[in-house]
């Protein structure tokens, strides 16, 4: 049996307040303001540094030439922002040695 692999916002939410003995209600607020803060201070162009989880950071893709796969037609693919995650070596090191953080 295949199981679920993926955490969405409404698992974090319940897991949230489970540990926290605080209404879901409140944990949903709380994980929205925490998007929030990360998505506005990407948007100025800010790295965000989370100790123990990694770094989101904003880099400038240049504009280069790709090809339609339907029509097999090149076409520019202009500039653009991206977004990177770089994981932290505690994160990293935890995932490989299956090392649950609480």
């Amino acid at each position: 049996m295949l199981q679920n692999r993926t955490v969405i916002r409404e698992h974090l939410a319940r897991t949230l307040s489970l540990r926290l003995s605080i209404k879901l209600q409140d944990a949903n607020k709380y994980i929205n303001t925490l998007i929030s803060c990360i998505t506005n201070a990407l948007i100025q162009g800010k790295i965000v540094k989370l100790r123990g989880f990694g770094s989101f950071i904003i880099f400038n893709r240049k504009e280069r030439i790709g090809i339609n796969l339907k029509t097999g037609e090149k076409m520019i693919i202009g500039a653009r922002k991206a977004i990177r995650f770089k994981t932290s070596t505690i994160l990293k090191n935890s995932i490989n040695n299956d090392i649950y953080m609480t």
